[in-house]
Formats: C-alpha cells, sequence, structure tokens
C-alpha cells in the first residue's frame, strides 16, 4: 500500500506492485481513506514524508509494526521501539530494590511533581501559557479564585 499527494503518483505506485494507494494527504478524508485502505492494520512503514502523514499512518500501526525513516533516524542509525512496563513485569521486584535505594542514597530525587496556581477566570490564559514557557515542571493545576 502507498500514499501520495496525487493520481498520478498513485497510479505509479500500483504499477510499481502496491495493491492499494491512498491519493492526496492533503485531502480532508485522508485519515478516513487510510483506515479503509489499511483494514488490517500497518505492519511495516517506510516514512519519507514525516509530519501529518506519519502522525496519522502511526495511529494505524499493529502492535509490534516496524517502521523505517529515511531522515535523521537513518543518518543517525537510530532505532526506536515503544516502551510499555507490561513487557518488563517479571522484574518490577529487582528494579523496585534498585529504585528504593537509589532514592535512599540521593541518586534519585523526586520533586513535588506539580504546581497549584491560584488566579481568576480572566487570568487563566495566562498562567496556562506557562505551560509553553517552562515555568513548570511536573503538573500545573489552576485553582479558580473570586
Amino acid at each position: 500500500m502507498g500514499i501520495a499527494g496525487f493520481n498520478i503518483k498513485c497510479q505509479w505506485v500500483r504499477e510499481l506492485g502496491a495493491h492499494a494507494c491512498v491519493s492526496n494527504y492533503n485531502s480532508p478524508t485522508f485519515e478516513a481513506d487510510l483506515v479503509a485502505a489499511t483494514p488490517d492494520e500497518v505492519g511495516l512503514y517506510f516514512d519519507n514524508v514525516g509530519g501529518y502523514v506519519l502522525d496519522v499512518v502511526l495511529t494505524r500501526v499493529k502492535r509490534n509494526g516496524k517502521l523505517a525513516n529515511w531522515f535523521a533516524l537513518v543518518s543517525g542509525r537510530f532505532a526506536t521501539q515503544g516502551f510499555i512496563m507490561l513487557n518488563y513485569i517479571a522484574t518490577v521486584p529487582e528494579i523496585l530494590g534498585e529504585l528504593i535505594t537509589a532514592l535512599a542514597d540521593g541518586r534519585i530525587v523526586l520533586g513535588e511533581g506539580e504546581a497549584i496556581v491560584e488566579a481568576k477566570i480572566e487570568l487563566q490564559p495566562e498562567v496556562w501559557m506557562r505551560l509553553f514557557s517552562g515555568a513548570d515542571t511536573g503538573k500545573l493545576i489552576t485553582r479558580l479564585i473570586r
């Protein structure tokens, strides 16, 4: 299956042997078109575009699917892999012991993790802009006052 910006390119992709091609990733129906073309999800995806197209394709990749990227990943020889704690559940007792020791000897320092800001409703946009300035670490909680 391929993705292209124009019908003529999709025709070429099919001539190369693709069973399907989603045309015009600028179309308002692109996401629905991609879902229709990938009913069983995507097992392997070669990305040469990035951005919006990659974001949409990522919603269609099956568990343990493979992605290749031509840009920074190739030149840097990077590998990416999803992470979920359930894959490591058998090692929790060992890791928990290491984390407790690291916390006790100061190698890990826990911060408060949240900032509570009291402000009137009129000031909420200004408070929320702190999320984009690096002014807070952790969660930003706003408490409305009169």
